[in-house]
């Protein structure tokens, strides 16, 4: 492989204790149970919808109101947080041995994924996020939709055959089925592979990140 495109929660960093704090902190701040029409907000609702933009969580979940404000709240209460969030066993070594390009495609919002990076060792070639979109104005539509990854294949100047995408949930499988490229299951993340390695294409399942050397 040319490109190696990773997803970011579940994949390289466990975030989940992060963004448990930060929804909770959601919850008491907004009211959410008056917003919810769908009357579950809890966060393990939340959590499985996780590796979607934001704003399409809060619709899933049933929440048509104050979502700027609600996300807002959520960016911050992350960041405040953010020791919380840690890499997984054998990230570094890992990607400091790849060699190749390497890019993350994330749905997590910019400021908390350069908070998350900025003292990593390792710099990417490419970090895109849905709010990351070139114009500053408009948004890459979330995954599944292949919008992300095919935008960091073009701005590498990379064949999508010759490029990878490891990511931990059904949508991170479909974006890469979309986007043309090979998939690889981050079995220790998010998501449950039986579910859902039977009805898309997947290249390889990794029980550690460390299986990429």
């Amino acid at each position: 492989m040319k490109l190696y495109i990773f997803d970011l929660d579940g994949v390289l960093v466990d975030s989940k204790k992060t963004m448990e704090i930060a929804w909770e902190e959601c919850r008491r701040v907004h009211d959410i149970e008056s917003l919810n029409l769908n009357g579950s907000n809890s966060f393990e609702s939340y959590f499985l919808h996780i590796g979607q933009p934001f704003e399409d969580i809060m619709q899933k979940l049933g929440i048509h109101a104050s979502i700027a404000e609600i996300k807002k709240t959520y960016i911050e209460t992350s960041l405040a947080n953010i020791e919380e969030t840690k890499p997984y066993d054998g990230v570094f070594e890992t990607l400091e041995r790849i060699d190749a390009k390497k890019a993350i495609v994330t749905s997590k919002p910019i400021a908390t994924t350069n908070k998350i990076l900025e003292n990593w060792p390792i710099k990417f070639d490419s970090v895109v996020c849905p709010c990351d979109h070139p114009s500053g104005i408009q948004h890459y539509r979330g995954k599944p939709a292949p919008d992300m990854l095919l935008n960091v294949v073009s701005r590498l100047n990379e064949d999508p055959a010759d490029c990878v995408y490891i990511g931990d949930t059904q949508i991170d499988q479909q974006a890469a089925n979309r986007a043309g490229i090979h998939f690889y299951y981050a079995d220790y993340g998010y998501g449950t592979s039986g579910r859902y390695l039977k009805h898309e294409k997947c290249s390889r399942i990794l029980t550690s990140i460390t299986q990429l050397i």
